[in-house]
Protein backbone atom coordinates (compact mmCIF):
# COMPACT_ATOMS: atom_id res chain seq x y z
CA UNK A 1 0.00 0.00 0.00
CA UNK A 2 1.28 3.28 -1.02
CA UNK A 3 2.07 5.75 2.26
CA UNK A 4 0.02 8.85 1.45
CA UNK A 5 1.84 11.73 -0.14
CA UNK A 6 3.93 14.97 1.55
CA UNK A 7 0.84 17.01 0.43
CA UNK A 8 -1.83 14.79 1.35
CA UNK A 9 0.06 14.88 5.07
CA UNK A 10 0.14 18.59 5.55
CA UNK A 11 -3.54 18.84 4.29
CA UNK A 12 -4.44 15.87 7.04
CA UNK A 13 -2.68 18.02 9.43
CA UNK A 14 -3.43 21.36 8.35
CA UNK A 15 -7.19 20.31 9.02
CA UNK A 16 -6.27 18.72 11.94
CA UNK A 17 -5.49 21.91 13.59
CA UNK A 18 -8.16 24.33 12.09
CA UNK A 19 -10.15 21.73 14.19
CA UNK A 20 -8.18 22.33 17.50
CA UNK A 21 -7.98 26.19 17.26
CA UNK A 22 -11.96 26.34 16.19
CA UNK A 23 -12.61 24.27 19.08
CA UNK A 24 -10.48 26.33 21.23
CA UNK A 25 -12.02 29.68 19.88
CA UNK A 26 -15.31 28.11 19.89
CA UNK A 27 -14.72 27.40 23.84
CA UNK A 28 -13.87 30.11 24.98
CA UNK A 29 -16.11 32.81 23.44
CA UNK A 30 -18.79 30.08 25.01
CA UNK A 31 -16.92 30.40 28.40
CA UNK A 32 -17.15 34.08 28.16
CA UNK A 33 -20.56 34.04 27.30
CA UNK A 34 -21.12 32.15 30.05
CA UNK A 35 -19.78 33.94 32.18
CA UNK A 36 -21.20 37.00 31.31
CA UNK A 37 -24.21 35.38 32.01
CA UNK A 38 -23.65 34.96 35.33
CA UNK A 39 -22.00 37.71 36.35
CA UNK A 40 -25.33 39.88 34.86
CA UNK A 41 -27.49 37.05 36.86
CA UNK A 42 -25.62 38.14 40.30
CA UNK A 43 -26.24 41.57 39.57
CA UNK A 44 -29.61 40.96 39.10
CA UNK A 45 -29.59 39.00 42.22
CA UNK A 46 -28.13 41.85 43.41
CA UNK A 47 -25.20 40.49 45.27
CA UNK A 48 -22.69 42.92 46.52
CA UNK A 49 -19.98 43.51 44.22
CA UNK A 50 -16.89 43.14 47.08
CA UNK A 51 -18.55 39.56 47.07
CA UNK A 52 -17.02 39.02 43.94
CA UNK A 53 -13.62 38.17 42.99
CA UNK A 54 -10.96 40.36 41.08
CA UNK A 55 -11.41 38.90 37.88
CA UNK A 56 -15.08 39.73 37.78
CA UNK A 57 -14.98 42.81 38.41
CA UNK A 58 -12.38 43.59 36.11
CA UNK A 59 -14.90 41.69 33.60
CA UNK A 60 -17.88 44.24 34.76
CA UNK A 61 -15.64 47.33 33.75
CA UNK A 62 -14.06 45.50 30.32
CA UNK A 63 -17.40 44.20 29.15
CA UNK A 64 -19.15 48.09 29.85
CA UNK A 65 -21.65 46.42 32.30
CA UNK A 66 -21.15 49.00 34.86
CA UNK A 67 -24.22 50.15 34.42
CA UNK A 68 -26.43 46.60 34.37
CA UNK A 69 -25.40 47.23 38.29
CA UNK A 70 -28.38 49.13 38.60
CA UNK A 71 -30.17 49.41 40.91
CA UNK A 72 -27.51 47.34 43.65
CA UNK A 73 -24.98 50.73 42.71
CA UNK A 74 -25.34 51.98 46.27
CA UNK A 75 -23.06 48.95 47.68
CA UNK A 76 -20.15 49.52 46.02
CA UNK A 77 -18.43 51.47 48.33
CA UNK A 78 -14.97 50.44 47.34
CA UNK A 79 -12.99 49.10 44.36
CA UNK A 80 -9.46 48.50 43.61
CA UNK A 81 -8.06 48.24 40.10
CA UNK A 82 -3.72 47.33 40.12
CA UNK A 83 -1.94 45.92 36.69
CA UNK A 84 1.21 46.34 35.05
CA UNK A 85 3.52 49.71 34.74
CA UNK A 86 3.32 49.62 31.32
CA UNK A 87 -0.66 50.27 30.83
CA UNK A 88 -2.18 48.61 27.65
CA UNK A 89 -5.61 46.21 28.90
CA UNK A 90 -4.97 48.02 32.68
CA UNK A 91 -5.23 51.18 31.52
CA UNK A 92 -8.28 50.69 28.88
CA UNK A 93 -10.13 49.09 32.05
CA UNK A 94 -9.12 51.68 34.79
CA UNK A 95 -10.44 54.55 32.25
CA UNK A 96 -13.56 52.88 31.99
CA UNK A 97 -14.08 52.56 35.52
CA UNK A 98 -12.94 56.48 36.39
CA UNK A 99 -15.44 57.44 33.97
CA UNK A 100 -18.44 55.58 35.24
CA UNK A 101 -17.61 56.54 39.16
CA UNK A 102 -20.93 59.00 38.88
CA UNK A 103 -23.15 55.80 39.07
CA UNK A 104 -21.50 54.77 42.28
CA UNK A 105 -22.25 57.98 44.75
CA UNK A 106 -21.70 55.92 47.89
CA UNK A 107 -18.17 54.81 46.57
CA UNK A 108 -16.21 55.92 49.88
CA UNK A 109 -12.40 53.72 48.82
CA UNK A 110 -10.69 53.82 45.14
CA UNK A 111 -7.73 52.42 44.51
CA UNK A 112 -6.32 52.57 40.95
CA UNK A 113 -2.46 51.98 40.95
CA UNK A 114 0.21 51.43 38.14
CA UNK A 115 -2.53 51.38 35.24
CA UNK A 116 -0.75 53.92 33.18
CA UNK A 117 -3.27 56.55 34.06
CA UNK A 118 -2.10 60.12 33.06
CA UNK A 119 -2.95 63.65 33.63
CA UNK A 120 -5.50 63.16 30.84
CA UNK A 121 -7.81 60.43 31.89
CA UNK A 122 -8.45 61.95 35.27
CA UNK A 123 -9.16 65.34 34.02
CA UNK A 124 -13.30 65.50 33.75
CA UNK A 125 -13.45 62.78 36.68
CA UNK A 126 -16.19 63.20 38.73
CA UNK A 127 -15.42 62.22 41.96
CA UNK A 128 -17.77 60.98 44.76
CA UNK A 129 -18.44 63.16 47.35
CA UNK A 130 -18.24 60.47 50.27
CA UNK A 131 -15.21 59.43 48.98
CA UNK A 132 -12.55 59.23 51.57
CA UNK A 133 -9.53 57.08 50.50
CA UNK A 134 -7.88 57.55 47.12
CA UNK A 135 -5.02 55.59 46.30
CA UNK A 136 -3.12 56.58 42.65
CA UNK A 137 0.36 54.93 43.12
CA UNK A 138 2.38 54.52 40.17
CA UNK A 139 0.58 56.46 37.33
CA UNK A 140 3.01 59.13 35.69
CA UNK A 141 0.50 61.70 36.82
CA UNK A 142 1.82 64.79 37.70
CA UNK A 143 0.84 67.91 39.75
CA UNK A 144 -2.42 68.52 37.46
CA UNK A 145 -4.14 65.62 39.06
CA UNK A 146 -2.39 66.29 42.58
CA UNK A 147 -4.07 69.70 42.98
CA UNK A 148 -6.94 68.71 41.27
CA UNK A 149 -8.12 65.80 44.13
CA UNK A 150 -7.80 68.19 46.75
CA UNK A 151 -11.47 69.43 45.31
CA UNK A 152 -12.52 65.97 47.15
CA UNK A 153 -14.36 67.34 49.76
CA UNK A 154 -13.62 64.65 52.40
CA UNK A 155 -10.44 62.70 51.50
CA UNK A 156 -8.53 61.56 54.28
CA UNK A 157 -6.54 59.23 52.72
CA UNK A 158 -4.33 59.97 49.38
CA UNK A 159 -1.59 57.51 47.78
CA UNK A 160 0.33 59.37 45.68
CA UNK A 161 3.49 56.94 45.73
CA UNK A 162 5.99 56.41 42.91
CA UNK A 163 4.01 59.38 40.59
CA UNK A 164 5.29 62.57 39.15
CA UNK A 165 4.06 65.16 41.84
CA UNK A 166 5.85 67.64 43.05
CA UNK A 167 6.24 70.28 46.16
CA UNK A 168 3.05 72.06 44.57
CA UNK A 169 0.75 69.49 44.88
CA UNK A 170 2.32 68.96 48.55
CA UNK A 171 1.24 72.39 49.58
CA UNK A 172 -1.89 72.21 47.93
CA UNK A 173 -2.59 68.83 50.16
CA UNK A 174 -1.97 70.72 53.44
CA UNK A 175 -5.07 72.45 52.77
CA UNK A 176 -7.12 69.15 53.43
CA UNK A 177 -7.88 69.58 56.68
CA UNK A 178 -9.28 66.36 57.66
CA UNK A 179 -6.13 64.27 56.17
CA UNK A 180 -5.02 61.44 57.99
CA UNK A 181 -2.56 59.81 55.81
CA UNK A 182 -0.33 60.66 53.27
CA UNK A 183 1.55 58.22 51.15
CA UNK A 184 4.51 60.60 48.78
CA UNK A 185 7.12 57.48 49.09
CA UNK A 186 9.66 57.58 46.14
CA UNK A 187 8.43 60.62 44.59
CA UNK A 188 11.39 62.58 43.13
CA UNK A 189 9.65 66.10 42.78
CA UNK A 190 9.01 66.34 46.39
CA UNK A 191 11.40 67.55 48.75
CA UNK A 192 11.88 67.17 52.70
CA UNK A 193 11.19 71.12 53.10
CA UNK A 194 8.42 70.81 51.76
CA UNK A 195 6.93 67.98 53.41
CA UNK A 196 8.16 69.65 56.54
CA UNK A 197 5.83 72.48 56.06
CA UNK A 198 2.83 70.15 55.36
CA UNK A 199 3.36 68.32 58.85
CA UNK A 200 3.93 71.95 60.26
CA UNK A 201 0.25 72.50 59.10
CA UNK A 202 -1.06 69.03 59.97
CA UNK A 203 0.27 67.90 62.99
CA UNK A 204 -1.81 64.72 62.92
CA UNK A 205 -1.26 63.25 59.10
CA UNK A 206 1.03 60.60 59.10
CA UNK A 207 3.47 61.40 55.86
CA UNK A 208 5.19 58.20 54.22
CA UNK A 209 7.67 60.05 52.66
CA UNK A 210 11.87 58.89 51.91
CA UNK A 211 13.71 61.68 50.24
CA UNK A 212 16.56 60.14 47.76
Amino acid sequence: MRKPSLPRRLLFFLLFASLIVSGLIGGRVLYRLHTRAQLIQQIDQGIAWTEMGYGQRTLLVEWGLLGEFSPYRASLTGYSCYGPRDGGESRSHARKLIASLDLFPEMTGLGVGVCGLQDEDLASVVWPDGLNTLGLRGNPITDKTGIAITKCPNLRKIGLRETGITDATIKALAEISQLELLDIRNCPGVTREAVQQLKAKLPDCEVMFNAD
